[in-house]
């Protein structure tokens, strides 16, 4: 249509003579009176007017394509739509008309759901004729992100940001599409690219500190957070998250410094308060933690993250009678006042302290209000308390009730295999084996885990070795099934094996602390290789510095090195951690025994006796040497 975009005021000066010529002249006329009132906001009069031009003149798809763009300024979006498709019907290829045939219809889309698939019509043919339109390539790729085509849409709003370098509204729409479309690569260098272009772009500097967190490099989002400049730089939001980041990247003594600033300026932040308190943990200041973390707990006792915290940190000093009355409080506080899913959460961490602590009457305490919970809570009570039953020798009742969980639910392996380890207990044979051959038969890898971790429990080394030969053939770098492999054949006595999987397993992750651990306190036991022995327990304890079978490892490579005062301070230190530990007693004995101190020796090996360990007899025969020896 060549005279669409005709002015009418040059139609009432065409040449011609007649009605045709008149009527033009007169349509001019009224089209400009129509524009002139509604530009003076006579909007009533606008209306009339504008009816009268297109009553007038119906087939001039100008006239129509200005009153639909009046109507919608009024927000009249249906009557705007009714003369925007007239004017599309006689002009269907001018993108003028179909960019506001476009903009109406996306707006009747909240009400007309058909709309969205003609605004979508609409956009993409103007998109086709003009691809670096702005307001349709927008468009079109919100409506896109609308109907879950989010990697369409991304596609749409990378040719825009390369048509259009700098323009934020676009960035920040890819932006969207990436993370819509799970494309995290992408959106990360699309996010340090920009950077580089529009260093103060606060939106995109956040989004990209948090990806660079969520994949643990937190250097990355710490350095990413520390190039916020100006204003922006001092705002609490970007000092927090830059505190917490410097944290999580082990930059302790940083982190502290600036949760000390913030606190200077802002005492009540509590949450500030917590990541002081856990920096604390962090640094071993422990009883500072503990006490940032009970003031917290006490200002707000329905907080569990801090009633957890607080109880936790008692446990690492060694309480965990302590801890667990605490979280019992805890637990019944929540209860009064109406938390039930909080208070559950409570007890079954409770349940689980007392795990922790050899405390069997804890767990059995902890857990006896939550069986009545039909779902995983439930569940995960009878596990938990089916354990402590087992200790307890009450092998009868520990098995009928892990037959209650569901072997559907996501515990019912679980439930199984620990069934089948308390049968191998009560001497029942058949049934355990039985039991698991049902729960690996489909040769999954949890099953063939869980399988093996039974047959290791119940002291059945051997057998396990098949079985994590078979999750090995699927799953050759698995970390978890190298280890119990390697466990598996040091326990039969296949040492060159056992180290062969370590060794392995470590070359495939240098830091994973239960193989380093291991394989050190094998060649401990072997009185070999200890100096290399030493390096790898010592690095196993700063990986986890609270895990009190790590520092019993480190204690007794001292000790087989000859350094006794080392020793001691480490085999102590794991004792408080792991209190009823008989191994832990037994070295503490044989400590004691090396530098003289025989009273103290004795009264450790008959503490072992009574806990009643694996090595029961070996520190009954200790016990018997010193006893003739004196």
């Amino acid at each position: 249509m060549k005279r669409l975009f005709l002015s009418f005021a040059v139609l009432s000066v065409l040449a011609g003579a007649g009605a045709q010529a008149s009527s033009e002249s007169e349509a001019a006329y009224q089209f400009a009176v129509a524009q002139s009132l509604a530009q003076e906001g006579s909007y009533r009069q606008a209306l009339k007017a504008f009816e009268e031009v297109v009553r007038m003149v119906p087939d001039e798809p100008y006239i129509r394509l200005e009153y639909a763009e009046f109507l919608a300024r009024l927000s009249r979006w249906r009557d705007a739509a009714e003369q925007a498709r007239a004017a599309l019907e006689l002009a269907p290829e001018n993108v003028s008309v179909l960019r506001l045939v476009g903009r109406v219809e996306l707006n009747l889309s909240e009400s007309d759901t058909a709309a969205m698939d003609r605004a979508r019509e609409a956009f993409s043919r103007v998109h086709e004729v003009v691809p670096g339109d702005r307001e349709a390539a927008l468009s079109l790729g919100q409506i896109y992100l609308s109907q879950g085509q989010a990697s369409e849409a991304a596609d749409l709003f990378y040719d825009l940001v390369a048509r259009r370098a700098g323009d934020r509204t676009a960035i920040s729409f890819l932006i969207e599409a990436l993370q819509r479309s799970n494309r995290a690569d992408e959106l990360e260098q699309v996010l340090v690219d920009y950077l580089d272009q529009d260093p103060e772009f606060l939106k995109v500097r956040m989004l990209l500190s948090r990806l660079q967190s969520e994949r643990g490099d937190h250097d990355s989002a710490a350095a990413t957070l520390g190039g916020v400049g100006g204003d922006d730089a001092h705002s609490p939001e970007i000092r927090r998250q830059l505190a917490l980041e410097l944290y999580r990247g082990g930059e302790l003594d940083r982190a502290l410094a600036m949760v000390e600033e913030i606190l200077d300026l802002h005492p009540e932040e509590t949450q500030i308060r917590y990541l002081k308190a856990m920096i604390f943990k962090d640094q071993g200041r422990l009883s500072e933690a503990e006490s940032e973390v009970a003031s917290l707990a006490s200002d707000e006792p329905e907080n569990l993250q801090y009633q957890m915290a607080l109880a936790h940190l008692r446990e690492r000093q060694g309480r965990s009678k302590e801890a667990a009355a605490g979280l019992a409080r805890a637990a019944s506080a929540l209860d009064e006042r109406g938390r039930l899913a909080k208070a559950q959460t409570a007890r079954l961490e409770l349940a689980a302290i007392g795990m922790r602590a050899g405390d069997w009457q804890t767990v059995m305490v902890a857990t006896r209000d939550l069986l009545a919970d039909e779902g995983e809570v439930g569940a995960e009570a009878r596990l938990l308390r089916g354990e402590a039953l087992l200790r307890l020798d009450r092998l009868d009742e520990a098995l009928d009730l892990l037959a209650e969980v569901d072997a559907e639910s996501s515990l019912g392996g679980r439930a199984a295999a620990k069934r089948a380890e308390i049968l191998f207990s009560a001497g029942r044979d058949a049934e355990a084996e039985r039991s698991l051959a049902q729960l690996t038969g489909d040769g999954d890898q949890e099953s063939l885990l869980l399988a093996a971790e039974v047959y290791q429990r119940a002291e059945r080394h051997g057998e396990a070795i098949p079985v994590l030969l078979r999750a090995r053939e699927d799953l050759p770098d698995s970390l978890q099934v190298l280890f119990w492999l390697g466990a598996a054949y040091e326990r039969t006595g296949q040492l060159p094996k056992a180290e062969g999987e370590f060794r392995r397993l470590l070359s495939l992750d240098p830091e994973f602390a239960p193989a380093l651990n291991y394989l050190g306190y094998m060649w401990t036991e072997q009185g070999q290789n200890l100096n290399e022995a030493l390096e790898m327990v010592n690095r196993a304890v700063e990986l986890d510095p609270d895990n009190g079978a790590y520092i019993d490892s480190l204690g007794w490579a001292y000790f087989q090195l000859g350094r006794y005062e080392e020793a001691q301070d480490h085999l102590e230190r794991a004792a408080e951690l792991i209190p009823n530990d008989a191994v832990i007693v037994e070295h503490l004995g044989d400590l004691h025994q090396a530098v003289g101190d025989f009273d103290r020796a004795r009264e450790y090996y008959r503490r072992a006796v009574d806990l009643e360990g694996e090595n029961l007899e070996q520190v009954r025969r200790k016990l018997q040497e010193l006893d003739s020896g004196l």
